[in-house]
């Protein structure tokens, strides 16, 4: 995954960005951000960067999410289970049906276990 901050520079100082600063905490509707370097990011969060609260905000919003109905996590792919059983049933490999279509062993497991 490219890092959202490649190639920005810090809004505040002008230096190499590292961060995406959420102006209003995501986990309470924020969208917007700004690019920051980590002086500028510890500024912002009044003098310390104190990522157990970072942490305390994300966790918050994933379970606003959850209870919201929303997936959190990486997006789901279709996988047409009936597709992979009759293969899997045919003797192909789940390692090769899994690279073949970009997901993890576990995932199509998980899959044929629900048929």
């Amino acid at each position: 995954m490219k890092k959202r901050t490649a190639g920005f520079r810090c809004f505040e100082c002008g230096a190499k960005a590292h961060h995406a600063h959420h102006i209003v905490p995501f986990s309470r509707g924020g969208t917007r951000t700004v690019p920051l370097c980590h002086p500028c990011h510890e500024k912002a969060h009044g003098g310390g960067l104190r990522f157990s609260e970072h942490s305390k905000l994300t966790r918050d919003g994933m379970a606003k999410a959850k209870a919201q109905g929303i997936h959190v996590g990486r997006p789901r792919k279709s996988i047409d289970s009936a597709v992979v059983f009759l293969r899997w049933s045919r003797g192909e490999s789940l390692s090769s049906l899994a690279k073949e279509l970009g997901v993890s062993r576990k995932t199509l497991w998980r899959r044929l276990k629900e048929k």
